[in-house]
């Protein structure tokens, strides 16, 4: 959300986080440990000063929304194992396929997605079936 709101209210110009964090109804001190790590993995630079904040280094088209997640280490993982294949008393459970299968397809679709498809709501247009 921090992402889509700075793409759709900073007009090209640094934005500070106590703004986003007042839109969008987030903990101040949550956003600067997020956009720490999204400035780790390149996504934002900070720059200081009177109209200092926060901007993308890329194009919104150019940063799906699989990147936002692995650069703030949100998983999305289905499987109570973390792949790892000892999900039940350290064996394989019975639908840890299952559950690996909608961790690939997860994956897949939000990293076909970019955050100017989120803001242009064209992110409908994606079809499971295209995944495979």
């Amino acid at each position: 959300m921090a992402i889509l709101d700075m793409v759709k209210n900073n007009k090209g110009k640094a934005i500070s986080l106590k703004k986003i964090a007042q839109r969008q109804s987030l903990s101040l001190d949550y956003l600067e440990q997020l956009f720490m790590r999204l400035k780790k993995a390149e996504i934002v630079i900070s720059t200081r000063g009177a109209n200092g904040g926060y901007k993308l280094t890329k194009k919104p088209t150019d940063i799906s929304i699989q990147m936002i997640i692995d650069a703030v280490d949100d998983s999305m993982d289905a499987t109570s194992c973390s792949g790892a294949s000892n999900c039940r008393l350290g064996e394989r459970c019975l639908a840890h396929n299952l559950w690996s299968q909608l961790n690939y397809v997860n994956q897949e679709f939000l990293s076909s997605i970019t955050v100017a498809d989120v803001l242009d709501d064209k992110y409908h247009h994606f079809e499971i079936k295209d995944l495979f």
